[in-house]
Order: structure tokens, then C-alpha cells, then sequence
């Protein structure tokens, strides 16, 4: 009942601020008299005393953005430090029908922070406590000022960790408000997978709670959702409680190259429906490689480019791996001209050549040696089918091709555990001894 009534009194001062009667336009600058703005400024200053400001520089500091506007200030920026502050600037605002803009660390890259119309900006940065560490529940309540770092810093000791990472050190009201995600979210979802509930002051100044602390819940509206994401349009979060996970045993990152972003991202593909719980999985194209090379002077393969990260106990992460190791090797072999290993010297004299071919018995393999090129072929003949699966991945047909030394010769090829090892000797050039030649005449 009481999740009912609150989406009520929501939708209608929703309505009401959105001004939804048919006459006006809430994208008109005429719904907002600069007169009545320089009155509720007058109120604030009032008000607030030292925790509000107007000068030109903390007004630019609140409006800054990176994209193609250019930056709309607001007419004055509050300070709040209590939940009672947001409710007291709210209904200032409201009475002189001021715009109000939210204020985290200003990190976001889409302009949330201009003030097309002026307004008060409302800064959450002093409200950065943590509140409540529910450690057996994996909770934690917090204020929205309180940053990603200084979150997972102060649940250090507590073996738990808040998994969102969008990039910046972005502050949690912010996040939530924005719905971010970051590179985690393959794994640990994004924020609106893990806001359990919020604390919002509301445009008439009302304070409500949209949920309670119970990760299971089908009583009513889900209020939280509505308000993760709205960027600050239909309420001022004042508080937001989080999920938490266990910080894992073992952390594994890795990275492998593709010969397309075809085959890169059907290897993702397989790796997700293989069941495989990646927590990072970040693709970069050719050109995106050449940045990062020019940029950070490194020597990465100039092709497209998985970035890995697997979470888990120390077998898991190794089985993750070793599992994710045999898809990327199938979707390379989909291409024969591009060899998922090179061939790799062991001694002066020998060579080898590993590679996956999980699933397929030695009856399914062929090897030909032809002049100074290696012929690996693959094929499935089980039921006449094409495709076989094998823990959960679709094998293909595959024919790989190596360019080998012409002194190369194949000696031995062992299949064990889905790895093909074929050893090479390279053997000593002719030695050719000089012979005079004598010339005939007749």
C-alpha cells in the first residue's frame, strides 16, 4: 500500500513540475521568470549562509562538460550537508519555481550538469558518509557524495567490494543517477542491478524511502528503478543502499588478438553462452590498438584485441581461462590464414607448434606436409553433422596453414587434453663440396 501511494504522490509531482497541462512547455525558457530566480537566490543566500555561493568561478566549476554545448551556468550553488538541507533548498525552489540541478563530482561526459534555464546546482560532495556496513547481508548504505575509491577503500577489511567501475573516481549518487556501468558490468551487472533502495527528496520537498533493505520483493511499483537513471529529474537521491560482493581469491586478465572483429566478438559470443563468467571483456578495434600503442608506448599486436579479466578461486579462474583459451583458438581457426600460434623454437635444432583442438580425436585430424608449407585440417564426422557440441561449444571445420622452413620436417604429433603438439627438426643444410668443372672442346 504504501509503495502504491508513493508512486501516486510521484506521478503527480511529476506532473506538476513538469508543468503537463496542455498550455506550456517544460523546454520553454518561459516557463521560468529570472526575476523569481534572483529571488530564490536572495532566500538561499539567506538560508545557507557559507554553504551557498555565486561567484563565477564555482559556478564554472559546476557546469563544465565535454561535449559539443557549451556550458549554461546556474545562478548560485548550494552546499548541502544533510538530507534536511536538500529538503529545505527543494522547497525554496519550489516556491519560487527555481530549476534545480544535482551535483556530483562532475565526471560525466554528457552534459547533465548545464543549466539551460539557470537554477540553483545543488553540490552532494559534503554528504560523503557511509552510513551502515551490513557485512553478512552484503549491504551498505551510503550517502551520495561517498565516491567509488573511498567506498571499496573503507570495506577493505571486510573481505567485500562494491564492483562498478565506469572509468572515473564518479561519486555514488552520481552512478545512480546516471545508471552507470563500466567494464565490471559483464559479471556484476550494472547500477540499476545493484541499487537495492533510495532515500529521494521529491519536487514537493517530500522525503521517501522506495524500498526497503529485501534483495526479493513483489509488493507494488518498483520506485527504485524509476528513479536509477533519471539523472536527477525526478528527485535529489540523498541516500542509496548497495549490494556487495565477496573480493575474490584469485584475479586473472588476459588478452588475444583475432583476425577480425567478426571473430573476436563470436568468440564473446561463445564464451557467454558457454556459461563462462568473465567479469571484464573490453574490445579494441585496430585503430583503437594503434591509439593505445602511440599513446602508452607499447607493442601490442596491431589487430583486434580482447581485454580479459576472470574472478573466481584459483581453479576456477584457471578453468575459466583455460576454457576461454580453446573458444578464441576455435574462432581463429575459422580462418586458415591466420595461425593462432606461431611456430615456437625450442633449441637451435627443434621446433614445436601447439594448438587447441578441443574436442576432435585423432582419427578427426589430419597433418600434411607439403614443400615448406604444414597442413593442419579438423573435421567432425559424428552423425554427418558439421557443427558438434563440446562443453557447450559449437565446433567447426578447420584448416590451418604454417609456412615452415624448408629444412623443417615434421617428427612427432601428440594429442593430449584438446592440445595438438607437433615437433619439428630442422635439419643441417647440404654441404655441397666445390668441383672443378673441366671444359671439353671438340
Amino acid at each position: 500500500y504504501e509503495s502504491r501511494k508513493n508512486f501516486v504522490e510521484i506521478k503527480s509531482n511529476i506532473l506538476e513540475a513538469l508543468n503537463m497541462d496542455g498550455n506550456t512547455s517544460i523546454w520553454s525558457s518561459d516557463n521560468y521568470d529570472p526575476v523569481s530566480i534572483k529571488l530564490c537566490v536572495k532566500k538561499l543566500k539567506e538560508e545557507f549562509g557559507q554553504q551557498f555561493s555565486d561567484s563565477q568561478s564555482i559556478l564554472e566549476q559546476h557546469t563544465h562538460t565535454m561535449t559539443i554545448h557549451e556550458s549554461e551556468l546556474p545562478n548560485g550553488v548550494v552546499f548541502v550537508e544533510t538530507k534536511e538541507d536538500v529538503q529545505k533548498v527543494v522547497n525554496i525552489c519550489k516556491e519560487y519555481k527555481c530549476p534545480i540541478i544535482p551535483f556530483g563530482v562532475g565526471s560525466s561526459f554528457e552534459g547533465h550538469l548545464n543549466a539551460p534555464f539557470g537554477g540553483i546546482s545543488i553540490d552532494m560532495n559534503n554528504m560523503n558518509k557511509i552510513l551502515k556496513v551490513y557485512q553478512d547481508d552484503l549491504l551498505v548504505v551510503v550517502q551520495p557524495g561517498v565516491t567509488r575509491e573511498q567506498l571499496n577503500t573503507y570495506l577493505r577489511d571486510t573481505g567485500l567490494f562494491f564492483p562498478i567501475d565506469p572509468g572515473a573516481n564518479a561519486s555514488i549518487g552520481g552512478m545512480t543517477s546516471t545508471r552507470a556501468s563500466g567494464t565490471n558490468a559483464v559479471r556484476y551487472g550494472t547500477m540499476k542491478d545493484n541499487v537495492l533502495s533510495l532515500e529521494v527528496v521529491m519536487p514537493n520537498g517530500e522525503i521517501i524511502k522506495t524500498a526497503s533493505r529485501a534483495r526479493k520483493s513483489s509488493a507494488g511499483y518498483d520506485l527504485t528503478r524509476l528513479i536509477v537513471g533519471s539523472e536527477g529529474t525526478l528527485g535529489v537521491i540523498t541516500e542509496i543502499t548497495l549490494k556487495l560482493y565477496g573480493i575474490p581469491e584469485e584475479i586473472g586478465a588476459g588478452r588475444c588478438t583475432f583476425p577480425s572483429v567478426k571473430d573476436a566478438t563470436d568468440a564473446v559470443i561463445m564464451t557467454i553462452q558457454a556459461g563462462i563468467r568473465v567479469a571484464r571483456i573490453e574490445l579494441l578495434d585496430i585503430a583503437q590498438v594503434k591509439a593505445v600503442n602511440n599513446y602508452s608506448n607499447l607493442s601490442l599486436p596491431e589487430s583486434p584485441l580482447l581485454l580479459l579479466e576472470f574472478h573466481g578461486s584459483k581453479s576456477s579462474v584457471d578453468e575459466q581461462s583455460e576454457l576461454f583459451n580453446e573458444i578464441s583458438k576455435i574462432n581463429h581457426n575459422k580462418n586458415s590464414n591466420y595461425p593462432a600460434f606461431d611456430v615456437i623454437k625450442t633449441d637451435e635444432k627443434n621446433y614445436e607448434i601447439n594448438l587447441a583442438v578441443a574436442g576432435f580425436s585423432e582419427n578427426e585430424i589430419e597433418i600434411i606436409s607439403l614443400q615448406n608449407i604444414l597442413y593442419i585440417k579438423g573435421k567432425k564426422f559424428q552423425n554427418n553433422s558439421q557443427n558438434i557440441i563440446h562443453k557447450g561449444i559449437a565446433l567447426r571445420p578447420f584448416e590451418k596453414k604454417f609456412n615452415l622452413d624448408p629444412l623443417m620436417e615434421v617428427t612427432e604429433a601428440i594429442l593430449s587434453q584438446g592440445m595438438l603438439n607437433i615437433k619439428l627438426f630442422k635439419r643441417d643444410p647440404e654441404i655441397i663440396q666445390p668441383k672443378k668443372i673441366e671444359i671439353k672442346t671438340t
